[in-house]
């Protein structure tokens, strides 16, 4: 982790972001990111400025376009978010033992070809199911210009706790090293979906005592990623939440606001 980071622009220009921590927060609830440009005049003069910039490697903002999938379930409806692309019947595994169903990485495509994704499982031979509804899954696998538009629907997915991986092509090699990495890993990623779900259990938690009288509640560090589901949370109950701290110890604190 890096408390700051520099962006080379060309030769003679930076962009600098002096806290990693607050704008990555700020970039992930949509919020302009503050910056300092520095660069050499042609005197040989190092010259300073402060930048205001949108958040467009979220594809936040009133620009970005919508998809067919922008519905909100209705109460008591049960979430649905399935592939942009033709949709087949779920692949059933008959004759697996307990062991081996345990083991299977649930995916849900979302803007894939479910198609291509079945033939690539086949073809490395993987522990992996596609199903169709979001509450299955233990996953969702976008694309990364669907991933930019930040549809109701892959929010719907963070806020449920469910990992979201962009693939910046959808190419078949692309395709297989994807599932052969999460296969590898899907006891790291069995834990680090137990742990997503208890910080998505303590916010609901932080959440209730706030609106039941307490001035504020502070949650435990967690990742970047993870505090932005507990912010969303919070805008979910109406609540203000606001980042403290450093790495690695940076956390939410919820209030009313």
């Amino acid at each position: 982790t890096f408390d700051v980071l520099v962006e080379i622009q060309d030769r003679n220009r930076v962009l600098i972001a002096s806290d990693v921590g607050e704008t990555v927060d700020r970039m992930l609830r949509g919020f302009e990111i503050h910056l300092e440009s520095r660069w050499v005049d042609r005197d040989g003069e190092i010259r300073r400025e402060r930048v205001e910039r949108n958040p467009s490697l979220l594809g936040q903002g009133s620009d970005y376009r919508r998809s067919r999938y922008t519905r909100r379930p209705a109460h008591g409806e049960r979430t649905s978010l399935t592939a942009a692309t033709d949709r087949s019947e779920d692949e059933t595994v008959e004759g697996e033992d307990e062991d081996t169903a345990s083991r299977r990485v649930l995916v849900l495509p979302y803007g894939v070809n479910k198609g291509k994704l079945q033939q690539a499982v086949e073809s490395v031979d993987a522990p992996v199911q596609l199903v169709d509804d979001l509450e299955d899954a233990h996953l969702v696998l976008t694309t990364k210009s669907f991933y930019r538009r930040r549809t109701n629907a892959l929010r719907q997915a963070e806020e449920h706790g469910r990992p979201v991986y962009v693939l910046r092509k959808s190419t078949t090699p692309q395709i297989h090293q994807f599932f052969r990495a999460i296969t590898r890993g899907n006891n790291a990623h069995q834990q680090n979906q137990a742990r997503i779900a208890d910080a998505v259990q303590e916010a609901e938690r932080a959440a209730e005592f706030v609106k039941n009288g307490e001035s504020q509640a502070e949650l435990s560090p967690q990742s970047s990623y993870v505090r932005h589901l507990q912010h969303q949370i919070a805008e979910r109950h109406g609540l203000s939440s606001a980042s403290s701290g450093r790495e690695p110890s940076r956390r939410v604190v919820m209030y009313e606001g």
